[in-house]
């Protein structure tokens, strides 16, 4: 039995992993009972109480999507009812913000993951803190079919008679000194893209501050923002880039097909999330050959190696005036500026991206998946 929620349909959601893992558990030779995907959380809790309380019987094994924030106390509550009626149960861990579940001193908090019989976890990041906690993890990351993802070199060569790097400075991501390149590098288009729900917790407007910026040197440069609204942010979005004249798509949300035909164009993936752990919209950007730039939040530096599969912004250190958030556009700013003038050459970065996302191909995680579940059904 499957406890999740498929959102997938839902007018301002983004796609979730659930429709593939149903899928690919059937083609497993499982039965799988899934609920629920109704949208509003009260209706889908009741669903999935009733589909685990009327089905119980038919599942021994129950897997529950985990997430850190009011939908925890949800998935707390069906861990219960699983233990009354003597089912396993294995949380898949979503959340970026679920170390802070973990360290949490409330007993009926600890007791959803020490009771649990495995936790499932994307990325090394969450394994890593709920073993810290002694509570055994499985990495099984959220999956990708990378026949759907064609890789795409984004780069350009420098023409014969492109003239020599001058003798100024360039900066690495980590702000050390570099030296000036002896000749020109492979260069990228300045076409951005961003990819997420337009809410809070994803930064749109920092991802349009850093646009502004970016916008001043590179004029021709383009920024694409894909996601549905939230909260009527997408609207301040777009006054900020009418008043700016900036040059900012906002198509709203599209079908994967739809933004992955957009995406054909574009050379960098900016990612400006406050908080993440293993984000599958980076993964996908991985795989198709953009150069990954996203903040270093959560497990963001588990799922991609800096410097070496793509580049990471660390965060300010908070100050109670604007200037943390002028470093952190500043930051973001030198990074994406020496990748479009050739002084980082993007290359090795693009191709160790696509090598690590083809590590969560289906193939890939159909035989992790076939592991735990053969194991727990020999000691059913």
């Amino acid at each position: 039995m499957y406890l999740g929620s498929a959102t997938t349909g839902h007018k301002n959601n983004t796609p979730d992993t659930s429709a593939p893992l149903i899928k690919l558990w059937r083609q497993m030779g499982h039965t799988v009972h899934f609920a629920s995907n109704f949208e509003q959380p009260i209706f889908r809790f009741i669903h999935q109480l009733w589909t685990l309380i009327t089905q119980a019987r038919k599942n021994p094994i129950v897997v529950i999507d985990t997430y850190s924030t009011r939908s925890f106390y949800g998935a707390m509550l069906l861990s219960r009812v699983c233990l009354l009626l003597g089912l396993k149960y294995i949380p898949i861990l979503h959340g970026g913000l679920l170390p802070k579940r973990f360290s949490s001193k409330a007993g009926f908090i600890r007791a959803y993951f020490a009771k649990a019989d495995l936790l499932v976890a994307p990325s090394t990041y969450l394994a890593r803190y709920a073993e810290q906690q002694g509570w055994p993890a499985a990495i099984i990351p959220n999956g990708l079919n990378l026949a759907d993802y064609p890789f795409t070199s984004r780069m350009t060569r420098p023409s014969r008679s492109a003239p020599m790097s001058d003798n100024t400075s360039a900066t690495t991501p980590d702000n050390k000194p570099q030296s000036p390149p002896h000749k020109a590098q492979h260069k990228i288009t300045p076409k951005i893209f961003w990819l997420r729900a337009f809410d809070p917790i994803y930064r749109p407007e920092l991802a349009l501050e850093i646009f502004k910026a970016l916008s001043v040197q590179f004029p021709q440069a383009e920024l694409y923002m894909v996601g549905p609204d939230k909260g009527g942010r997408m609207a301040a979005c777009k006054n900020y880039a009418a008043r700016n004249q900036l040059k900012v798509h906002f198509p709203g949300k599209l079908s994967k097909s739809a933004w992955k035909n957009l995406a054909k164009d574009c050379s960098i993936f900016l990612n400006t999330s406050s908080i993440d752990n293993a984000p599958v919209s980076v993964s996908e950007a991985m795989a198709l050959g953009l150069v990954v730039v996203s903040a270093n939040v959560g497990g963001m530096a588990d799922l991609l190696d800096h410097g070496k599969a793509g580049f990471l912004i660390d965060e300010p250190i908070a100050t109670e005036d604007s200037r943390t958030n002028q470093s952190r556009v500043s930051a973001f700013v030198t990074v994406i500026t020496d990748l479009l003038e050739g002084r980082i050459n993007s290359g090795p970065q693009i191709t160790r991206a696509r090598t690590l996302a083809e590590q969560q191909d289906w193939g890939v995680v159909n035989d992790l998946w076939g592991q735990i579940f053969n194991q727990h059904q020999t000691e059913i």
